[in-house]
């Protein structure tokens, strides 16, 4: 499907925006869910890149990328009027949390991006003005919080980190996270549910961290892949605790790329 770039901006260092016309016959997204998308007169970049949905509201869906390479890098000059083939969307979804009322969103850097969709998602389907969204929103430096002020009132609070200082708490995200569930009482945590979405060193910290402490959460997970259908098999993530009759891996593509707590050894 060959979708219309309605604009591509840059909204940080290495940091854009890709907004592209959404057709009527086209499959709605969901939050957590990604588009394999083909970098347009470059015959040598031939696997598509994937990427998650940052937002959607029928018409229009944005794409929050970085360049990490040659791909994204093409990707980046792409201007308005231009139309690029698209395949999705692939992959499960985050639950939306019916029955919880406090909804902490953890995101390292570009992990942000799908984020905007669901929190959006979660107040009008679930909260209306009730409950509470408090996003944690980590990065290296203040450049890589370009999303901040995108969730404007969606989101209750949102408390900030870097590791270099610029902006925030000074340290890891994780930190921040600790503090907020060590200000939980026990009743508090089993209304409680957490989404993360970011580097796998992150994901991996944030999994030991609501395990201990018995709270429910979702971690969506990165991968370099080449299909998003499951045959490249480029995706694979080993399973945590798998029995020896049990499959042992899985695949971000087709099984993810959101997961349980628990369920991945990252």
């Amino acid at each position: 499907m060959f979708n219309k770039i309605i604009s591509n901006k840059k909204i940080s260092t290495d940091i854009y925006i890709l907004s592209l016309e959404y057709r009527r016959n086209q499959k709605a997204p969901q939050p957590g869910q990604f588009f394999m998308i083909a970098i347009p007169d470059h015959p040598e970049l031939v696997l598509r890149r994937p990427f998650s949905v940052c937002d959607y509201d029928g018409k229009k869906m944005d794409i929050c990328y970085k360049i990490v390479g040659k791909g994204t890098s093409a990707l980046s000059v792409l201007k308005k009027g231009t139309h690029i083939d698209i395949l999705g969307p692939f992959g499960n979804e985050f639950k939306l949390p019916e029955n919880k009322k406090n909804i902490i969103l953890i995101a390292g850097g570009i992990g942000a991006a799908p984020f905007l969709f669901l929190s959006k998602q979660i107040r009008k389907k679930y909260f209306g003005n009730k409950g509470t969204i408090t996003l944690l929103y980590g990065g290296k430096s203040s450049s890589d919080l370009p999303l901040k002020k995108s969730f404007g009132k969606i989101i209750d609070k949102i408390i900030v980190s870097t590791e270099d200082g610029s902006e925030g708490y000074k340290g890891f995200i994780t930190e921040i996270l600790i503090k907020e569930i060590n200000k939980l009482k026990e009743e508090e945590k089993t209304d409680t549910i957490i989404f993360a979405s970011g580097p796998q060193a992150m994901l991996k910290e944030v999994d030991k961290i609501v395990l201990k402490n018995d709270i429910n959460c979702q971690l969506t997970a990165e991968s370099v892949m080449g299909c998003g259908y499951g045959v490249c098999l480029g995706c694979i993530l080993e399973k945590k605790d798998a029995d020896k009759e049990a499959k042992k891996h899985t695949l971000v593509c087709t099984d993810g790329p959101v997961f349980n707590s628990g369920e991945i050894k990252w």
